[in-house]
C-alpha cells in the first residue's frame, strides 16, 4: 500500500469516530431542546384549568407562558456569550436539571469548541447582557399587558418605553464595546435576516395554534386536557415526518425555496382555522389545519435555519445557535 493510500486510511479513520460522536451529541442535544419545548407545551394544554384555578383573565394566560419565555429570550444574547467564553461543556453545568445528564456525557460527545489558547478570547460584556435581557424581557412584558390595559396606560408605557430604551443603548453600546454581544450589521445581511424572519413566523404560527386550539377545544368544546392533548399527537408526528426529508429538500430545491414552501403551506393551514366555531368537528375542521401547519413550519424552520446560517464565521456561530430551532445534518449552501 502507498503512503498516500495510507494516509488516506489514516485520515478516513480518524473521521468515522468524531462522525459517530456529532450523531451521539446531536441526540443528546435534540433531548435538550425537547425538553426546552415540552416545558412550554406542559404549561399550554392545562391553560383553561389553570384559569379556573386561580381566576385568570386571557391577558394573565399569556403572562403565565411568558413567565418562561421571557427570561428564556431575554437571556439568550448572554447565554450565546457564556457558551462561547466558556464553551458548551461548562454551559452544562447551568441548568441543574440538565446539567446532570450533559455533564456525563459532554467529554466524549460534544467538541471542545475553538482552540483559544493562541487566539482571542472573548470579553463577557456584562453591561450589553443587562441592557438586551431588560429591553427584551420588558419591552416584550408591556405587549403582553396591553390585552388588559389601554396602550396609553402607564401600566403598558413604562415597561414599553424603559424596554426600547434599553435595546436602544444595547445598540449604541455595542458599537464601541471590543467584544460585542450582537456585532452592529450582523443580522442584517440578506440571507440571516431572512432566515430569522422565518423562523420568527414559524415561532409565532405555532404558538398561535398551540396557545388558541387549546383555549378553544376546553373552553368551547369541553374537553379535558388529557383529550386535548391527544389533539396535537398529529401535528407532532407531521413535524417529526417532515423534518426527516427537509435536509435533502433543502440540498434540491434550496433554502429559499423551501421555506417560501413552508410559509406557504403554513398560511393555508392557520387560514382554514379561521372560520371555526362551536359546531366544528376535529376530523373535518381541525385536523388538516394542525397537519398543514405543522407541515409548513418544519419546512420554514429548516430553510430558514439553513440560511440564517450562511456565511458565518465560526466565532459568531454561537450568536445563531440559539435561534435556530430545527438542526439539519449538514447544511447544504446554495
Amino acid at each position: 500500500m502507498s503512503p498516500n493510500n495510507i494516509s488516506s486510511t489514516s485520515n478516513d479513520t480518524s473521521q468515522i469516530k468524531p462522525h459517530s460522536n456529532q450523531r451521539l451529541a446531536f441526540m443528546v442535544l435534540a433531548i435538550v431542546q425537547c425538553i426546552l419545548i415540552f416545558t412550554i407545551a406542559i404549561v399550554t394544554v392545562p391553560l383553561p384549568k389553570i384559569a379556573i384555578e386561580f381566576n385568570l383573565t386571557s391577558a394573565d394566560l399569556l403572562l403565565v407562558l411568558a413567565a418562561y419565555g421571557l427570561p428564556f429570550s431575554g437571556l439568550l444574547l448572554f447565554g450565546g456569550r457564556l457558551a462561547d467564553r466558556f464553551q458548551g461543556r461548562r454551559m452544562f453545568a447551568v441548568p441543574v436539571l440538565v446539567s446532570v445528564i450533559g455533564l456525563l456525557s459532554t467529554r466524549s460527545l460534544l467538541p471542545a469548541g475553538i482552540d483559544e489558547s493562541h487566539q482571542h478570547r472573548s470579553k463577557l460584556d456584562l453591561i450589553g447582557a443587562i441592557f438586551a435581557t431588560f429591553g427584551i424581557s420588558l419591552s416584550s412584558y408591556g405587549l403582553i399587558l396591553t390585552g388588559d390595559h389601554p396602550w396609553t396606560s402607564s401600566v403598558v408605557l413604562l415597561p414599553l418605553l424603559i424596554g426600547l430604551g434599553s435595546l436602544v443603548a444595547f445598540a449604541v453600546l455595542e458599537r464601541f464595546v471590543r467584544d460585542p454581544l450582537l456585532p452592529p450589521g450582523f443580522i442584517f445581511e440578506r440571507n440571516r435576516i431572512t432566515g430569522l424572519f422565518g423562523m420568527f413566523l414559524a415561532a409565532v404560527g405555532s404558538g398561535v395554534v398551540n396557545f388558541v386550539l387549546s383555549l378553544y377545544l376546553q373552553q368551547e368544546l369541553g374537553w379535558t386536557p388529557l383529550m386535548t392533548a391527544g389533539a396535537f399527537l398529529p401535528f407532532a408526528v407531521a413535524l417529526i415526518v417532515t423534518g426527516q426529508i427537509t435536509t435533502p429538500l433543502v440540498g434540491r430545491m434550496g433554502a429559499a425555496r423551501v421555506t417560501s414552501l413552508g410559509l406557504l403551506i403554513a398560511a393555508i393551514g392557520l387560514g382554514l382555522l379561521v372560520g371555526i366555531d362551536k359546531n366544528t368537528t376535529y376530523v373535518v375542521g381541525l385536523l388538516p389545519s394542525l397537519v398543514l401547519v405543522a407541515i409548513g413550519i418544519s419546512l420554514a424552520f429548516s430553510g430558514s435555519a439553513v440560511l440564517s446560517t450562511m456565511n458565518v464565521p465560526q466565532q459568531l456561530a454561537i450568536l445563531l445557535t440559539n435561534r435556530n430551532h430545527v438542526a439539519l445534518g449538514k447544511p447544504h449552501h446554495e
